[in-house]
């Protein structure tokens, strides 16, 4: 695994979350506290999952839009993506690949790391690791992912 999959703050999260994981079903939003992952919180990112409905075509079965775009991550993207949905957000194939990243979250229904390099307005691309994790308000239906990026300089 490399130094970036290894990171501390992918780990903090992933520990994280399997601390409010109630012992049957996932954990929602509601058992995330940020005050208890303060050094998180500038690299955090919220996603909403929207059910977009089940397709035999291999395109996504959610869209997912970003409810929450931490400070540090506006500084490396150098933009802040709240409200926006993922799809048309970055040239393809980064979406399409970005989405399925995030379908694997689901079906796996636990955090799942992942590596990507992205477009970066005055730069030709960031490499970066993330680590996503799966929330769910009624602790079965996943309606929410919540992770942490970091990104090689």
């Amino acid at each position: 695994m490399s130094y970036a999959q290894d990171h501390p703050r992918l780990k903090a999260l992933e520990d994280y979350w399997w601390s409010v994981k109630p012992a049957h079903g996932l954990p929602g939003r509601q058992h995330v506290d940020p005050l208890e992952i303060p050094k998180l919180l500038p690299w955090l990112y919220l996603i909403d999952v929207v059910p977009s409905g089940a397709t035999t075509t291999g395109r996504p079965r959610h869209r997912f839009r970003v409810r929450l775009f931490g400070t540090g991550l506006v500084e490396m993207f150098q933009r802040d993506v709240t409200g926006r949905w993922l799809d048309g957000l970055y040239p393809e194939p980064h979406c399409s690949q970005m989405a399925a990243a995030y379908e694997q979250v689901i079906d796996a229904r636990r955090p799942l790391r992942a590596a990507f390099t992205m477009p970066v307005e005055g730069r030709e691309f960031v490499r970066f690791s993330r680590v996503a994790c799966p929330l769910a308000a009624d602790g079965e239906r996943i309606d929410m992912l919540i992770g942490v990026h970091i990104y090689q300089r």
